[in-house]
């Protein structure tokens, strides 16, 4: 074996420049079926940040609520046990931080929290959560 073969080269470890550019060059032209998972791939991250990101709010949220909850008097002392009143708090506050995560963008907010924005609205309404605190999303910021 002569000292150019690339076995050689490879056992020795003196890689040609040319040698690692030719072998850059075919891991970047890679056949359409892979191009097609890598992309899939790209969803399915994008897809699942979103889920970890609602899931993040969701963790702020609850300890929030834990916060409050330590502050509170103990349950013989509370008259509010109302399961209606407290989920309803729970829910406002919740959406009060996916808002302030998005900067008050609703569209943004109702995909963290997974409902539709209309549903969103309706709530926000509902709960008479500030107008300071929600920006539309218009055409011209879309």
């Amino acid at each position: 074996m002569s000292m150019s073969s690339p076995l050689v080269e490879l056992s020795v470890g003196r890689e040609s420049p040319e040698r690692f550019n030719a072998a850059a060059a075919v891991s970047e032209s890679k056949p359409p079926h892979l191009q097609k998972v890598e992309n899939g791939s790209r969803k399915q991250a994008t897809a699942l940040d979103h889920r970890i990101e609602s899931l993040m709010i969701l963790a702020e949220v609850t300890l929030q609520e834990v916060k409050l909850l330590k502050e509170q008097p103990a349950v013989e002392e509370s008259v509010d046990l109302d399961l209606q009143t407290q989920v309803r708090r729970f829910e406002a506050e919740l959406i009060r931080s996916a808002l302030h995560r998005t900067g008050g963008c609703q569209r943004r907010a109702a995909r963290l929290l997974g409902v539709k924005v209309t549903t969103l609205n309706s709530k926000i309404k509902r709960y008479r959560i500030p107008a300071n605190s929600v920006r539309v999303l218009t055409d011209q910021n879309a």
